[in-house]
């Protein structure tokens, strides 16, 4: 293969990824809607992780009686760049696109890997998932401390946005805060350990 084409393929395989930021990594899924063998899947993957592209945010794990989901999330570690490549231009474009969703995560989890890549304190960082589809976008771990975050992009929060917060809280030994980052301009506390916080908290 030609260097133009190898560069040609890594284009388009930069393109189809894109789509899949903040969602569980499926190489198989990947390396058929490129048309690439898995072996040059994995080399492209592991070339954006070096060069800080993308990140590979592995999943939480506890012994609370569930099974947890095994793949690591992909996130884009730069949402601007997410938003570039998926047509997202302004404001409006944001909120009529079909990526709305992945693109909120995405800009919080870059916010999130700034914070604790600049902390002086030991943090671990996952995304919770179980087969029985209970999901909470980020686990923030500090020794026996977590922080269970959910993302929303309404301007309002219910205490149904944290269900799969408290169903962890409840099964875990963990002291876990929850947090729904949401587009409202109030934080709004739900109990002791769940509060609803404005994104703009990052800016």
């Amino acid at each position: 293969m030609s260097a133009f084409a190898y560069i040609g393929s890594f284009i388009r395989f930069f393109n189809i990824l894109a789509p899949r930021t903040a969602n569980i990594l499926n190489k198989s899924n990947i390396a058929n809607d490129t048309q690439l063998n898995n072996i040059t899947v994995d080399n492209y993957i592991s070339l954006l992780e070096k060069v800080y592209q993308i990140y590979l945010l592995k999943p939480y794990y506890e012994n609370i009686g569930k099974i947890f989901i095994k793949s690591p999330k992909v996130f884009f570690t730069d949402s601007g760049m997410a938003s570039h490549m998926l047509n997202v231009r302004d404001t409006e474009e944001l909120k009529n696109s079909h990526y709305k969703g992945s693109l909120y995560e995405t800009f919080v989890f870059s916010e999130l890997l700034k914070h604790i890549t600049y902390s002086e304190d030991v943090v671990e960082f996952f995304y919770y998932r179980t087969q029985d589809k209970k999901e909470i976008d980020f686990i923030v771990k500090k020794g026996e401390s977590i922080l269970a975050i959910e993302v929303k992009s309404s301007y309002s929060v219910e205490k149904e946005d944290f269900k799969h917060i408290v169903d962890f809280q409840n099964r875990s030994s963990k002291n876990i805060t929850g947090i729904v980052l949401y587009s409202g301009e109030k934080i709004i506390g739900f109990s002791d350990t769940l509060f609803a916080i404005p994104l703009g908290i990052f800016l």
